[in-house]
């Protein structure tokens, strides 16, 4: 590090004890942050521009960065800012961001989490948040593209293809512009080739509503079906204030009329059939429910639409093991060939409750015990 005396103004006596000033509690320790920071930047500029005048310009040159270089927790200053994406990504086109990343040792025994790749999911979520926070216009960013964890270290550290495609559509859905996977091709057998299959042919058929509409607030989904308790402190460092998280999630778009419902059930030991409610529709007019993955319309009892006030009121659904399911609602219309009705979900709804129920309690056992292992006492006055 340089002695910086030219862009930041350090008073003499500083110099003159240089670094010790500087050090953690000292009195220039953010400055010289701060200098170290326009440091790097100056660097991954020059990079920017070498590259683009090479004939990179589509993409320029694309630095990897950690989620914790981007989002905006308690100590992220003293930990991540001298190297800070926020000092340069106004001048790149790209930035690529990496992790949470959740895997297994193959050499060693398999230990089951509970939502293991929800922090995907609210990292991301909260990554995107913070990075639009600070750079209001999309036209003065760098775009932002995702890199999922599918498998790493010479295929030790192995992932699920389930949860590759999980991650892969938790970035889409945060708000992410790309995604590339981490890593492939690596050896992978046909059901990580078909998971990435599945995963970008929905991202695919369901970009327009996610990138070019707008959020759709107040629509949920509870679970109807045996289903485990939220997550606690899923990652309290990076989100302190995340106290609790749902394994089941939704995000809603809305563009021109049309409306995008992904529900994402993050449990990976069952189904879940759950009520869908979207609020703010047209009561007495009549929409289709489809879900375009399978070629099916969802349908009422009787008649082959729902109103507005049906799906105000909720609806049932379902969504796969560790799964985001996608359905589109549009004014009623021409529909597809295969309808499920409301008598077939009452039907998935008896068996989930069948299914799911020893696999919901062994969950509940284990959060007590968990809790129980990780009690932590309170200090209480004596009398």
């Amino acid at each position: 590090c340089y002695m910086p005396s030219k862009n930041f103004k350090i008073p003499e006596k500083a110099k003159e004890i240089w670094p010790k000033q500087l050090q953690v509690g000292c009195p220039y320790r953010d400055t010289a942050i701060r200098f170290r920071a326009y440091q790097h930047a100056r660097l991954i500029k020059t990079l920017q521009e070498d590259a683009v005048a090479i004939g990179a310009n589509k993409v320029g040159f694309c630095p990897e960065v950690g989620i914790d270089q981007i989002i905006r927790y308690p100590n992220s200053f003293q930990e991540q800012w001298e190297f800070t994406p926020y000092e340069y990504a106004d001048s790149l086109k790209w930035l690529n961001v990496w992790g949470p990343y959740n895997w297994f040792l193959a050499d060693q025994p398999y230990a089951y989490v509970k939502g293991a790749n929800l922090p995907t999911w609210e990292l991301s979520r909260r990554v995107v948040r913070d990075y639009r926070d600070h750079f209001k216009d999309p036209a003065k960013r760098a775009k932002l593209m995702a890199m999922p964890h599918g498998s790493q270290c010479n295929m030790l550290a192995l992932g699920q293809p389930e949860g590759m495609a999980m991650d892969q559509l938790s970035s889409f859905l945060a708000g992410y512009d790309a995604s590339i996977l981490y890593f492939f091709p690596r050896g992978y057998d046909h059901r990580f080739w078909k998971a990435l299959t599945d995963s970008t042919s929905l991202i695919a058929n369901n970009e327009d509503l996610v990138m070019n509409g707008q959020k759709k607030e107040g629509v949920t989904a509870t679970p109807q079906s045996p289903f485990p308790a939220p997550v606690e402190n899923l990652e309290p460092k990076y989100l302190p204030d995340v106290q609790t998280t749902d394994l089941l999630q939704v995000a809603a778009f809305e563009k021109d009329g049309r409306f995008l419902v992904a529900v994402g059930n993050f449990w990976e030991k069952g189904d879940v059939v759950f009520t869908l409610r979207v609020p703010g529709l047209d009561a007495n007019r009549k929409y289709c429910v489809i879900e375009k993955a399978f070629n099916r319309q969802f349908v009422p009892e009787k008649g082959q639409f729902f109103t507005g006030k049906a799906l105000a009121d909720g609806i049932l659904l379902h969504a796969g093991a560790m799964r985001w399911a996608f359905f589109e609602i549009i004014p009623a219309g021409n529909r597809p060939e295969r309808a499920v009705t409301a008598t077939d979900l009452r039907k998935e709804l008896d068996r989930c409750r069948k299914d799911n129920e020893a696999a919901a309690r062994a969950e509940a056992e284990r959060d007590r015990a968990l809790r129980a292992e990780n009690e932590v006492g309170e200090f209480k006055k004596q009398s």
